[in-house]
């Protein structure tokens, strides 16, 4: 009886984990106090073009990319941009990201494309961005603060910005091909 007891548990229990990886991979959000100042902040400044919005207006942030070159997302409002919060660590995120190559080869003339990396170091990205020869342009968002920003509680998580600013997209979790197909296609009408 005891070991038909712990049979279950276990098995109840590998469920959970297993399914809690594949579905998303929750970061709890947490509190930060007068966080300093720095280039991960959100900008005071007005959105590059002001016009009618189609949803809610998206949060300016400047990153380091994994180039070296800055990256500030309402200077590159000129094509909708899909943005990719994920991490290296995340099942779910590396598995979503050949799917999410796919796109930006396919789209990068029409849309542009930033995969923002929580909280992981530059050697980490490169890493894995090398071993998979991954193309799409990644921001660091080192100390998770656009994460914080944007109160991103689970990963990943995919936003499409309009050229107006508005945010006309969002999803929690891993999209499939299908799903990140009608998304870009929805953003480009």
């Amino acid at each position: 009886m005891k070991i038909n007891l712990f049979f279950k548990r276990s098995v109840l229990l590998v469920i959970i984990i297993f399914g809690f990886n594949f579905v998303s991979c929750a970061k709890a959000n947490k509190e930060v106090k007068d966080e300093k100042k720095s280039v991960q902040e959100v900008s005071s400044e007005a959105p590059v073009k002001a016009t009618e919005s189609k949803g809610p207006q998206a949060i300016d942030f400047s990153l380091e990319m994994t180039d070296g070159k800055m990256f500030r997302l309402f200077e590159n409002l000129d094509k909708p941009i899909l943005v990719n919060y994920w991490a290296t660590w995340c099942p779910p995120c590396v598995r979503e990201f050949p799917d999410l190559e796919e796109m930006y080869a396919k789209y990068k003339d029409r849309m542009n494309f930033i995969a923002v990396n929580s909280g992981e170091n530059k050697n980490t990205i490169e890493s894995f961005m090398n071993k998979h020869k991954y193309k799409i342009p990644v921001a660091m968002d080192s100390s998770s603060s656009v994460g914080r920003m944007y109160q991103i509680s689970g990963i990943p998580t995919t936003f499409i910005v309009a050229t107006d600013g508005s945010m006309v997209y969002g999803h929690v979790g891993m999209m499939t091909n299908a799903q990140m197909t009608q998304a870009i296609e929805d953003a480009l009408k």
